[in-house]
């Protein structure tokens, strides 16, 4: 399609006549430093195996779920899980989303059978979060996407989606997906939220711990990097330690903003602002 100079500057002006607004991060210090979700907005996220990074989009998504838009109405989710097995993903959305014990505990049956049989008739489940569990292409999520009139579009996690051709060379498979949810996130006008896996590196002997993160770590970063409007990278070199570094290397509408600190939240898988571990137990000792 090919548009006059004045033609996009109409299209603008009607898209932003009301204040652009995205949808809130539930932990405050990234909300503050990187923003919301913005409509139109591929945000890649990466991490190196066992960080959290399923677990903090999870804890998104959980959050919005029980959220409602400016008109009132539900913010509709799909949720693409390539990786862990349907009932992994949703039971521990489900636990989040009612502040549970993990869904490890229940596996370990921890949990009381009672417990688990009242599950099926909580009114949460009435909320609109879909999941797509079986690898896709772009084109097959944005179908699903478009067919739902979802709100947002979360993807665990990018180098495991499925291209158009099997036979593409890996560099071409992963430029093909990365394009393909910019693509997404502009013709549907929605957040498309990805996940990307950072390649390991080896330990540094003077600390002992696995090196700070860049964007360089990303498999094929340069399309990765020039598709993204926002690329964060997670650090949490000590799997034991719940801190973990949020680093943003890429923010196209906003300043770049100074490496920030959240925390995860063990027993139930949740991210937060520091310190929220501890305001949750205090909480619990309260109730009982």
């Amino acid at each position: 399609m090919i548009q006059s100079l004045r033609e996009v500057v109409r299209e603008f002006a009607e898209k932003y006549k009301t204040p652009r607004t995205g949808f809130e991060s539930q932990i405050a210090a990234w909300q503050k430093a990187i923003g919301p979700y913005y409509p139109g907005e591929m945000t890649v996220i990466g991490a190196r195996p066992g960080v959290g990074k399923t677990s903090l989009i999870l804890t998104e998504a959980a959050a919005m779920s029980v959220r409602t838009k400016a008109d009132g109405s539900p913010i509709k989710q799909l949720f693409c899980s390539f990786e862990q097995p349907s009932y992994s993903v949703g039971m521990t959305a489900m636990c989040l989303m009612m502040q549970f014990p993990t869904f490890t505990e229940m596996r370990k049956q921890e949990v009381h059978p009672e417990q688990i049989a009242e599950f099926a008739e909580w009114s949460g489940f009435d909320t609109p979060l879909y999941f797509m569990f079986e690898p896709a292409t772009t084109d097959e999520v944005e179908c699903q996407a478009g067919e739902l009139g979802v709100d947002i579009v979360w993807v665990d996690y990018m180098q495991i989606c499925r291209s158009g051709e099997s036979q593409d060379a890996a560099e071409q498979r992963i430029s093909q997906i990365s394009g393909g949810f910019t693509r997404l996130a502009k013709v549907l006008d929605i957040p498309v939220v990805v996940l990307a896996q950072l390649n390991r590196r080896a330990v540094d002997p003077k600390t002992g711990q696995e090196p700070e993160p860049t964007s360089a770590d990303l498999k094929y970063s340069d399309k990765i990097f020039a598709d993204a409007a926002t690329l964060v990278l997670l650090h949490r070199p000590d799997r034991n330690n719940p801190i973990c570094k949020v680093i943003c290397v890429k923010n196209r509408f906003g300043e770049v903003p100074e490496p920030f600190d959240i925390e995860l939240d063990g027993a139930i898988r949740r991210f937060g602002d520091v310190g929220h571990t501890k305001r949750r137990i205090e909480r619990q000792k309260e109730e009982f």
